[in-house]
């Protein structure tokens, strides 16, 4: 599944426009762009050909974080359906884990994001799961905070994947948890779980992990519980992580040509809502 968004986005870097960003010195070459970007010079994701450099550099490595993160809770396996609500869902990273990871549960999956950069990326992605019958595909390219009371879908699993260092380079990070909070958290059932996965950054998103579930806690405390994990090679946070393992095999001309990360410094936390 993965190849195959993989190939379409490779294919359409390959034969896509020169780059967007006049100031670059290499063009059609994103590695520079996107080192900025997650280096915080305030640009954002605004070229195709980086939309599609991301998806092969990045999109092994992400959608096998969370994969990990499915496999080593066991509250994953006793929900009937996964209700996924996925903010801030770029290449869909949480998709390919959930679908790898519990291919034979239905799977409604309920995806945001701002930047209408990705749907080319989307739309493939409902290409590709065409077929799957216990799939079921919505994206969204309005604020979530607004779209969401109006939507007929209650998401048991939220999953804000690389989310929070993105809102802290690039919005309010307190108004943010807040409306997350109120608007969508609060709406949630018992046993529903938020992923959390991110930098491991003590200053950009790791510290955010905190604020937010401090935040759940603050009118109920005891009402969430969290679990929390860090891969060897990054800084010390919860329970450590050996080692990535990825749930694709990454093709060599991919690993070659876009430096395509297999490998994870990643920070990660799971809350449980319990009442």
């Amino acid at each position: 599944m993965i190849n195959r968004l993989v190939e379409h986005c490779d294919l359409g870097f390959n034969t896509g426009n020169a780059c967007n960003n006049e100031a670059c010195g290499t063009p059609k070459n994103c590695v520079n762009c996107l080192a900025a970007i997650h280096n915080g010079s305030g640009r954002d994701y605004d070229c195709d050909n980086m939309i599609n450099h991301y998806v092969c550099t990045y999109i092994y490595k992400y959608s096998s974080e969370v994969a990990q993160l499915f496999t080593r809770f066991n509250n994953f396996q006793e929900m009937e359906r996964l209700n996924i609500l996925s903010i801030g869902c770029g290449p869909c990273s949480d998709l390919f884990a959930a679908y790898n990871t519990f291919n034979e549960k239905e799977i409604n999956y309920h995806g945001f994001d701002l930047n209408l950069r990705w749907q080319p990326v989307h739309q493939k992605i409902e290409d590709i799961f065409t077929d799957q019958e216990q799939v079921s595909l919505n994206f969204h390219y309005r604020d979530v905070f607004q779209l969401f009371p109006e939507l007929d879908f209650t998401p048991n699993v939220l999953v804000l994947s690389y989310l929070l260092s993105h809102i802290h380079r690039h919005g309010n990070m307190t108004e943010f948890l807040n409306d997350l909070k109120n608007v969508i958290i609060e709406q949630m059932e018992p046993n529903s779980i938020i992923i959390i996965n991110d930098i491991n950054h003590n200053t950009l998103a790791r510290n955010h992990f905190g604020t937010l579930f401090s935040l759940l806690n603050q009118d109920d405390p005891g009402s969430f519980v969290n679990e929390r994990f860090s891969y060897l090679g990054g800084w010390n946070y919860g329970v450590r992580i050996p080692e990535l393992q990825l749930i694709t095999e990454i093709p060599e001309d991919i690993r070659i040509r876009y430096q395509a990360w297999s490998n994870s410094t990643s920070a990660q936390m799971i809350i449980k809502k319990v009442r």
